[in-house]
């Protein structure tokens, strides 16, 4: 066994927690890291099929990629399911971006291809690289622990086998394997935020830390760790603070909860599985001792009371239309709060997600409606 896959094998049996009992799905875009994703299981002998997405967004090249991974899986003798997307219809019914609709719809097929060949995982080629750029992108957004512990190895039945190897690694182990890939002639570009991490930031820290990487991956791996920790406990103090009320409703008591060192923080664990952000958090936290204030996410209400916040199921209000007076200081549909101020102001007073800046002409018109971007505007 080359140096390579022993190390994939190990990370394997440590963090992946896959065993030769069961099919696993791998996903097979023909790049370099799904090449070599294939072959160390293939050599480590995991029983795979092949599993390739034809989206049809780079005309031949596409194509080209759907040829490559066919004539792979047959030199491997492996089973091959390649499914054709239409993905500019998908955007346009669910109005999603690009990478979001292939997400989507792989990971839909993936599932689809688990249940019918009864396999234990589906398996893709994250590497240690990606996992640095991810944790670039999410320390900039301010993400929490778990978002900076990047990616996980295995996150429910998604695995991914090589995220304690880099890109590097895995062209020197293609060419001791002899293994050809095909390269997707976008990644090249930094049209796209994580291509600009990629492309530019990423090389531009490591030539001014070349030595960074090693103690990064270590800082990596710690964060994983101590974020599987801080989940325990989140989920243990969850139980003391949450109450079932029966048919969706949760109570959240205020005597646990503002009892802890980080009771906001611990706020806003329980309230994102709601699909409340931290904006709405912090204005939940700062209303807590005004009894009667409602708040609302996509499905759900919440009711500030004397004792505890109540959540419970609401309608979906994502796609609503709301006909809004600004002169009137209220709340509207349970979405927004009007709250009209005049005067000047630095770009730094308004953020664009609590507070917004609107002309004289609008805000003097008598009929104005407030709704999500749709596509066209």
């Amino acid at each position: 066994m080359v140096e390579f896959e022993e190390k994939v094998s190990l990370f394997i049996d440590k963090e992946c927690k896959i065993g030769h009992f069961a099919p696993i799905i791998a996903a097979v875009s023909g790049g370099a890291d799904s090449v070599a994703m294939l072959t160390v299981l293939h050599n480590l002998r995991y029983e795979c099929v092949v599993a390739h997405c034809n989206f049809h967004l780079r005309g031949a090249e596409s194509n080209r990629d759907e040829q490559f991974v066919r004539q792979l899986a047959a030199e491997l003798n492996l089973p091959l399911e390649v499914e054709h997307f239409d993905v500019k219809s998908y955007m346009a019914q669910h109005k999603v971006s690009t990478e979001m609709a292939c997400r989507e719809l792989r990971y839909a097929w993936f599932e689809t291809l688990k249940q019918r060949y009864s396999a234990q995982a589906v398996a893709v080629a994250h590497h240690s690289d990606d996992a640095i750029e991810t944790f670039f992108l999410n320390a900039a957004r301010g993400s929490g622990v778990q978002g900076l512990a990047a990616i996980k190895p295995r996150n429910g039945d998604v695995v991914r086998p090589m995220l304690d190897v880099g890109r590097y690694d895995i062209e020197e182990y293609l060419k001791k394997c002899g293994r050809t890939f095909v390269t997707d002639s976008t990644n090249q570009t930094i049209d796209f935020k994580r291509n600009k991490v990629r492309n530019v930031l990423v090389p531009m820290f490591w030539t001014v830390l070349p030595e960074s990487q090693t103690g990064l991956l270590r800082t990596l791996r710690d964060m994983r760790s101590s974020a599987r920790l801080y989940a325990e406990f989140v989920d243990a103090k969850k139980r003391e603070i949450c109450q079932s009320r029966g048919g969706g409703v949760v109570e959240v008591r205020y005597e646990p909860l503002l009892a802890m060192r980080e009771a906001e923080t611990m706020l806003f664990e329980i309230l994102k599985d709601y699909g409340f952000n931290s904006w709405q958090v912090a204005e939940v936290w700062n209303a807590l001792c005004h009894s009667g204030k409602r708040f609302y996410s996509s499905l759900y209400e919440l009711i500030v009371e004397r004792e505890c916040l109540i959540i419970s199921p609401g309608e979906a209000v994502s796609d609503a239309e709301i006909e809004v007076n600004f002169y009137d200081h209220t709340t509207y549909a349970g979405i927004i709060e009007l709250e009209r101020r005049s005067g000047r102001f630095t770009p730094g007073d308004v953020d664009g997600a609590m507070s917004i800046a609107l002309s004289n002409d609008v805000l003097q018109a008598k009929d104005v409606v407030l709704r999500r971007w749709r596509k066209g505007d």
